[in-house]
């Protein structure tokens, strides 16, 4: 999850096209989570995991969430349920 231009101490909107920093218009990187669902618990809440990199490209999530601020409070809450058919068991 990402929204563009959410800027903070860590990512700022003025870091240089060299620096490690830099993220062009996202400001901070995507935050990934996970949920564990299967067939007996149809409902999980997904849980932040870690963040994206920043320009996307290496497709690796990194296990660090301490320099996301604002992007931690994108929404509230994500519930995921399942629904299972048993009409093709």
């Amino acid at each position: 999850m990402n929204k563009s231009f959410d800027y903070n101490e860590f990512y700022p909107k003025d870091a240089g096209k060299n620096s490690a920093e830099y993220s062009g218009v996202n400001g901070q990187p995507s935050s990934v989570y996970r949920a564990e669902i299967s067939l007996e618990n149809h409902e999980a809440k997904l849980e932040l995991i870690g963040t994206g990199s920043l320009d996307g490209k290496s497709g690796l999530i990194e296990d660090k969430t301490e320099t996301l601020t604002t992007a931690k409070n994108l929404v509230e809450k994500i519930v995921v349920s399942l629904e299972v058919s048993t009409k093709n068991l």
